[in-house]
């Protein structure tokens, strides 16, 4: 199991965009020239394309005077200005699209509009609406000058994957005769195995590389609004996306995804942070700023009001780590979300100025960070030596060796799952079940608490927690579910035994998310003979009118019997989906 679909991300700013990127290009003239195979140029070491976003809200400035000082080297500048609505037609944001395109044409670099979407997913299935959305996104490109587009699309559940395909298969075929670029930007994806990243599931990346210019990957929000305290892109993390990414796509197509942010969790919420703005909220708060030997990234925590904030963000030192990782695996550069959240050490990590990856470009055979020739920011805290401030010591995990003496934080080893801290309202359930064998993280040390399951990944959990054995021989097939689908099996046991159903048209939907209602009458299922509890009486939910009539029963008897009960608000919130965490407390009451 793992994120539902393709949904979330703040990076760093308020409310919900989605950031995508193409790249730029980024010349560095270095001492020794090596072959690359996007350039015919010799005597040239590697070109690295850098892309920039931009997302501007109000009148801040820091976008601009970013813009404005590094537009040399940007070669794609990507803009946040366009969103499709569901009807096919492009609804603008911003003002002023055509003096700030003029600005960056007149200094040779190409404007690529990023385009976002709404929820509606209609544009990706039905084929009137991508033909009438892509005529759209075509004549707002050509009546511009604009030289391509990013495209942006997030938050579509597994089961649109053909359409995510074909929607970019068509605007490909529309706009590359035209001489106009398509690029694309796509979640992190770490594995083939979309069980354990539905998040990304609706993406194929190999069918999407085939047809764009360049993918480029999100390799940042590993840890967000969604979830507990953590490294934005871990170093680590961000090399295993790499590595399988590599695996479908040209690299000459790859662009990594940088971040120019990072977030402050605390039990009020969580909020953005730019990088340039870290380093100042550490010192207001007098907490020092520590440095991940293994994520290799900074962090910090510190108390506000009595209430405890932990700060995880990205920075130049640990960008510095993320370029080697461009030039050793020879992707096609770079995107950063966004122009003006980044520190102005960013750009001297990019030129080569500063830090130990060499620039954006090296040698290949120039040695990298943490790989000899030089301090690393490894070795060195965020900032280069001692951090301001020296506050009280974070205890969320820091590396080995970058603790002050007398703080103690508790091994990460003590811990199942990195995100399900032990004061979550989950985390006896959650490690008991993993002990067991029955939950699974996501295949990168975390669980992933708060993101919900499709019907395959609950079928799943279904069938280990109550170690149902073999489907009948009668158990009818179901045309979308097919030997050799990792699912196959569980789906099948558990329509054997009963628990779960096909619809009407004999599919079993395995891709789409799990609602609480349908979650309460599995349940209500499986505990069908287990009496009701002494004086149990029917709960009285105030949305009790949006659950449909066929899940009534089942909502109100795994309620009487404490299986799926309602929110301290009094609501149920049956076409909520039921998160990972909501799933294995549930099968901790189903199990025997």
């Amino acid at each position: 199991m793992r994120p539902t679909a393709c949904i979330r991300r703040t990076r760093g700013i308020p409310g919900r965009l989605l950031a995508a990127a193409v790249a730029a290009a980024l010349v560095v003239t270095l001492a020794a020239a090596v072959n690359h195979p996007r350039t015919a140029l010799a005597e040239s070491f590697s070109r690295k394309m850098f892309m920039g976003y931009w997302a501007q809200w109000g009148s801040e400035p820091e976008p601009m005077n970013s813009l404005k000082a590094n537009l040399s080297r940007i070669d794609f500048f990507s803009p946040y200005w366009y969103t499709l609505r569901a009807d096919g037609t492009l609804w603008p944001r911003e003002t002023g699209h055509a003096a700030l395109a003029d600005m960056v044409r007149k200094s040779g670099q190409k404007v690529l509009p990023l385009i976002n979407k709404l929820s509606d997913n209609g544009v990706l299935m039905d084929p009137r609406l991508r033909q009438r959305s892509i005529e759209n996104i075509y004549r707002m490109l050509v009546d511009n000058g604009y030289d391509g587009v990013n495209i942006d699309f997030e938050g579509m559940p597994p089961w649109t994957r053909p359409g995510v395909t074909a929607f970019m298969e068509e605007l490909s075929a529309r706009l590359k005769p035209a001489g106009l670029l398509v690029t694309m930007a796509v979640p992190a994806k770490w594995s083939p195995d979309d069980s354990i990243n539905s998040f990304a599931a609706c993406f194929d990346f190999a069918a999407l590389g085939r047809v764009v210019d360049y993918l480029v990957l999100m390799t940042y929000d590993q840890h967000g609004t969604w979830s507990g305290p953590g490294p934005v892109a871990a170093a680590d993390w961000v090399e295993r996306v790499i590595k399988y990414s590599l695996t479908v796509v040209p690299k000459e197509k790859l662009l990594l995804g940088l971040a120019g942010y990072g977030y402050d969790w605390s039990s009020r919420g969580v909020s953005s942070v730019r990088a340039w703005q870290a380093p100042g909220l550490a010192e207001r708060y007098g907490a020092t700023v520590y440095w991940h030997d293994t994520y290799k990234v900074p962090y910090f925590t510190y108390y506000s009001g009595g209430v405890k904030h932990q700060v995880w963000y990205e920075n130049s030192h640990s960008i510095d780590f993320k370029v080697d990782l461009v030039n050793r695996y020879d992707l096609a550069g770079v995107a950063l979300w966004s122009l003006g959240q980044e520190d102005a050490r960013f750009w001297q990590v990019i030129a080569g100025t500063a830090g130990a990856s060499g620039g954006l470009g090296k040698p290949a055979s120039a040695p990298g960070p943490g790989q000899g020739g030089g301090t690393t920011p490894a070795s060195t805290p965020p900032g280069g030596g001692t951090p301001p401030g020296g506050g009280t010591s974070p205890d969320d995990g820091g590396a080995p060796g970058t603790t002050p003496p007398g703080s103690s934080p508790p091994p990460a080893a003590d811990l199942p799952f990195e995100d399900v801290a032990s004061d979550h309202w989950a985390y006896t359930v959650i490690t008991r079940l993993a002990a067991a064998g029955i939950v699974e993280g996501t295949g990168d040390a975390r669980y992933q608490p708060e993101l919900p399951v499709t019907r395959a990944e609950f079928a799943a959990l279904l069938a280990r927690a109550l170690d149902l054995g073999p489907a009948p021989a009668t158990t009818p097939p179901l045309s979308d579910v097919l030997p050799g689908s990792w699912y196959y099996d569980s789906v099948r046991r558990v329509l054997g035994a009963g628990y779960m159903t096909g619809t009407d048209a004999g599919l079993f939907e395995p891709n789409r998310w799990l609602t609480r209602q349908e979650a309460a009458v599995v349940a209500a299922r499986i505990a069908a003979g287990r009496p009701l509890p002494a004086g149990a009486t029917p709960p009285q939910y105030t949305d009790a009118t949006l659950i449909a009539a066929w899940a009534l029963g089942g909502v109100v008897e795994s309620g009487q019997k404490g299986l799926l009960q309602g929110y301290p608000d009094g609501t149920f919130r049956p076409l909520r989906e039921l998160t990972r965490a909501e799933a294995a407390v549930l099968m901790g009451r189903l199990k025997p």
